[in-house]
């Protein structure tokens, strides 16, 4: 320590030199403090210390208690469905096995019983007519014979044809018919036939047909129209007919039907029947109305095809928009509102057409 630390240090201390058994003297009172010391120099630091050694690991803590469930969340939307995956490969076919050995031959069954005949076919067509055999020679003149019986008096030449037609008003069989020809022009001025009652009632010159048949389908009366045709030979075809048929023939149910028909590209083919079976009248081929309108004077119209075997589709098809042509589709007289109309009607509400639930 320095000199003045020292000095300091020896006036704070008792110096003794007296026999130990001498009284000590009083202490005298401290000196002032001296001043302070220059700091000495930093010592070397010292050597670390040894590690501890590592204290024990602490209990584990108990668990806690669990804690109660959350809600559900929503449901997020289902995802869309992932495209098909390809196809695989077709595998390889497989190896024809080994054809098996051919079996024994079973034994002949016993032969079966004979079929019943078999219907008798048609008659084949009549042959050609052989060639004429050369004349024979003349045999000797027969004994004259006893005269016979004088025959009934025949119509004489200046009847007219009500009286022919009443001289042989019995006849029956297949030559029970008659046909008129008529070497003059025709026509409506010529008729053939006139039907003329002279009664100024109110009866009618009437053209009966009468059929001994009650078969639903039979033709009971029927005007056919013929004439020659073009064709190599000008053979007669029927090119029209009107015809009076049979429909339906029980009790409480008798029903009749006219048909008309006419021949389309050398086929005979039905055109329309009033139909009483189905107590409507059918077209077969497609109606023109050539510019006139489908009308009701009465009641309501309606266009249907509920009862169709088909698919039953109504297609209105205007004409194309062209030059000279609108092919417009016109709807008159909707109603503006949709009060007091049916389930499916059709009402307008202003250039909108809305139809009711």
């Amino acid at each position: 320590m320095s000199h003045l630390n020292y000095g300091s240090y020896l006036a704070n201390r008792m110096i003794c030199c007296c026999n130990p058994k001498c009284d000590a003297g009083t202490t005298g009172p401290m000196g002032p403090k001296g001043a302070k010391g220059d700091t000495g120099a930093t010592g070397a630091t010292g050597a670390t210390g040894a590690t501890g050694e590592r204290g024990a690991t602490g209990a584990t803590g108990s668990r806690g208690t669990t804690g109660s469930r959350g809600d559900t969340g929503v449901q997020g939307e289902t995802g869309e469905t992932g495209a098909q995956g390809a196809t695989g490969a077709t595998g390889a076919t497989g190896a024809t096995g080994a054809t098996g050995a051919t079996g024994a031959t079973g034994a002949t069954g016993a032969t079966g019983a004979t079929g019943a005949q078999g219907e008798t076919g048609g008659q084949g067509a009549t042959g050609a007519t052989g060639a004429t055999g050369a004349t024979g020679a003349t045999g000797a003149t027969g004994a004259t014979g006893a005269t016979g019986a004088t025959g009934a008096t025949g119509p004489a030449a200046t009847q007219n044809l009500q009286q022919t037609l009443d001289f042989g008003n019995g006849a029956t069989g297949a030559n029970a018919t008659i046909s008129l020809t008529d070497t003059g022009l025709g026509g409506v001025a010529l008729p053939i036939m006139t039907l003329y009652n002279t009664d100024t009632g109110t009866g009618s010159a009437a053209l009966k047909f009468q059929k001994n048949s009650f078969t639903n389908g039979t033709a009971i009366g029927e005007i056919s129209f013929q004439a020659k045709t073009n064709e190599v030979g000008n053979p007669v075809k029927e090119y029209a007919r009107i015809s009076g048929t049979i429909r339906n023939n029980a009790s409480l149910n008798v029903d009749g039907a006219i048909g008309i028909f006419g021949r389309v590209n050398d086929t005979f083919t039905e055109f329309a029947r009033f139909n009483g079976a189905d107590n409507e009248n059918n077209f077969f081929l497609p109606l023109d109305m050539n510019g006139q309108d489908i009308k009701s004077s009465s009641g309501n119209m309606a266009i249907s095809t509920a009862s169709s075997t088909g698919n039953g589709q109504i297609s209105i098809t205007p004409k194309p928009l062209a030059v000279g042509s609108t092919g417009t589709l016109f709807m008159f007289n909707l109603p503006t509102s949709s009060a007091g109309l049916s389930s499916g009607a059709v009402w307008r509400n202003g250039t909108v057409l809305n139809i009711v639930p």
